[in-house]
C-alpha cells in the first residue's frame, strides 16, 4: 500500500466494505441455509498473525468462499458480483465507491422495487374487490 497515495486508502477502504459485505450476506436467509458465523478467514484461525495474513491474501490471493447458492437469488447473484470486483487482487481493478452506490441502486431496481410493486398491484386489486 501506498501511504503517500490518498487512493490506496481508498482502495484499501472498498476491500474491507467488500469483506463486511460477504459476511452480513453470508448471514442472509435469502440464500437458504444460514450456517454458523465464520469471519471471512475463519479457515486460518490457527494462524492468524499478520505474516500468515499476507501470504494468504496477498501472495496466495485468498478471498471468503462465495457458494453456488448464492446465484439462486437475483439480488445476491448481483451483490456478490459486486463483492468479488471490490476484493480484486489488483486494487486500481476494484470499484469505486461510487460505482458500489450505483449497483446498489441497480440491485433495487432489480429485485426490491419490483417487489414493491407487486405488493403495491396486489393491495390495489384487494381494494377493487370492495
Amino acid at each position: 500500500m501506498h501511504l503517500e497515495n490518498i487512493e490506496s486508502f481508498k482502495q484499501a477502504d472498498v476491500y474491507s466494505m467488500a469483506l463486511v459485505l460477504w459476511e452480513i450476506t453470508s448471514r442472509c436467509i435469502v440464500i437458504g441455509d444460514v450456517r454458523e458465523y465464520e469471519p471471512p478467514f475463519g479457515r486460518l484461525k490457527d494462524h492468524l498473525c499478520v505474516e500468515s495474513m499476507k501470504d494468504s491474501v496477498i501472495r496466495d490471493r485468498l478471498r471468503p468462499e462465495i457458494p453456488v447458492s448464492w446465484t439462486n437469488h437475483t439480488g445476491i447473484q448481483l451483490l456478490s458480483s459486486t463483492i468479488e470486483e471490490c476484493w480484486d487482487h489488483d486494487p486500481e481493478a476494484r470499484l469505486t465507491a461510487q460505482c458500489v452506490v450505483e449497483r446498489f441502486g441497480e440491485i433495487s431496481n432489480a429485485v426490491i422495487l419490483p417487489i414493491i410493486s407487486d405488493t403495491k398491484s396486489t393491495q390495489d386489486s384487494g381494494n377493487d374487490e370492495k
